[in-house]
């Protein structure tokens, strides 16, 4: 009997070929799509570094900025200002998206009150303008995180994993599911 001769194992033959073309394909399809939206976390909807990222780095440097300048003060208690700088590190230094919404979490509370207390300290005019614009800033950054698009891609690409057949090639591929920057 010849393979030629043989037309179930030619099926057979055909439909291993056809999956592995199908999961293969599917595979680079699904790893491209969460690339791109891995890339709007890190470098903007439109690559254009209007991100989650970047915004991050700006609120961890706004807040050493504000705890540099608040430790120039006796009166300012220095466990906040402490605090604040080792907010502002954790911020920096953290690297997964869990880590960086949890550290950021944290850096603004500890801004927060760092700022609470300078607002009740005698401080320079020059120093007081430059903490305001340094908090200003940094809550306009969280503002702009608010309103970035990572989160609504991020939930639209889990909602493509959740979906027949991409669930199954997830699966075989071992893609996840992307975090979510929120708790």
């Amino acid at each position: 009997m010849k393979f030629a001769e043989n037309r179930k194992l030619a099926w057979i033959v055909l439909v291993v070929c056809v999956l592995f073309s199908l999961s293969f394909s599917s595979e680079r399809a699904l790893a491209n799509l969460r690339l791109q939206v891995e890339t709007v976390f890190v470098s903007g909807a439109h690559n254009d570094g209007l991100c989650i990222n970047n915004d991050l780095k700006e609120r961890a440097e706004n807040a050493y900025n504000i705890a540099s300048t608040a430790s120039n003060y006796s009166a300012v208690d220095s466990a906040l200002v402490q605090a604040a700088r080792d907010a502002s590190n954790a911020l920096a230094s953290a690297e997964t998206i869990s880590e960086k919404y949890a550290a950021n979490v944290a850096c603004q509370k500890a801004v927060e009150d760092l700022y609470t207390a300078v607002e009740n300290t005698t401080i320079s005019e020059t120093d007081r303008s430059f903490i305001l614009n340094q908090y200003k800033e940094f809550q306009s950054r969280a503002d702009t995180i608010k309103r970035d698009h990572y989160n609504q891609r991020a939930m639209e690409y889990n909602s493509v994993l959740d979906q027949f057949p991409a669930n199954l090639l997830a699966r075989l591929a071992r893609i996840d599911k992307l975090e979510l920057f929120d708790s």
